[in-house]
């Protein structure tokens, strides 16, 4: 895959197995920073800003998760 932006909002957006395999493979990967009924409210906000020409921000941090080797993983469902 290779120049797709994705934007991922409510629960979905929880998957960081899934969120983490698709920015391995070049998605351009957004997840909305309120990833419960709180996001409608926030992309209605951007949408109708980004109709009157504003261009709002997030500078918040959307944590992919930690990354676990197949080692680790292994180990974790042995014990």
């Amino acid at each position: 895959m290779a120049n797709i932006d994705l934007c991922v909002a409510n629960g979905i957006g929880l998957n960081s197995v899934t969120n983490t395999r698709l920015v391995d493979r070049g998605v351009s990967l957004h997840l909305m920073p309120e990833l419960h009924d709180a996001g409608v409210a926030l992309g209605t906000v951007l949408h109708v800003g980004a109709q009157h020409g504003l261009l709002i921000k997030h500078d918040g941090i959307t944590d992919l998760g930690p990354g676990y080797s197949s080692d680790t993983i292994h180990d974790h469902l042995v014990h």
